[in-house]
């Protein structure tokens, strides 16, 4: 991914993904009961996160790699899965942006030094 956004802006050539200066994105997704479900999981919802992540650092969809496999997904993201996560707020849960997934799972979507950091959290409860 990092060449990717090199060769995008070529100022960028000093971006290290690795230096703490991109935090990791957070999805809720559905959750899954092995690590087996969590690949077929995965399969169902890596394009719509694929596409956010793409946006955020490019408006421009002929820029994008194709084909946006869930192997490429893979390549570039480091994952990692969280089953649980704390609600603190008073408020009541909802859903004001119609978001890319509906039920909760998350994954932490990593990259190291070349890889763009994300994290999904499975089995979350709310709705």
């Amino acid at each position: 991914m990092l060449a990717w956004i090199r060769n995008l802006d070529p100022t960028s050539a000093f971006l290290d993904l690795d230096d703490g200066a991109c935090e990791p994105t957070l999805y809720l997704i559905p959750e899954g009961d092995s690590e087996a479900g969590t690949d077929k999981l995965l399969d169902s919802c890596f394009a719509a996160i694929f596409e956010q992540e793409l946006e955020s650092w490019c408006l421009d969809r002929t820029a994008w790699p194709e084909p946006r496999t869930l192997r490429l997904f893979r390549d570039w993201f480091e994952l990692t899965f969280y089953d649980l996560v704390e609600d603190l707020a008073d408020e009541e849960l909802c859903d004001e942006s119609a978001s890319l997934i509906d039920q909760q799972q998350t994954l932490d979507v990593r990259q190291p030094s070349e890889r763009q950091p994300l994290r999904l959290v499975q089995g979350f409860g709310g709705s």
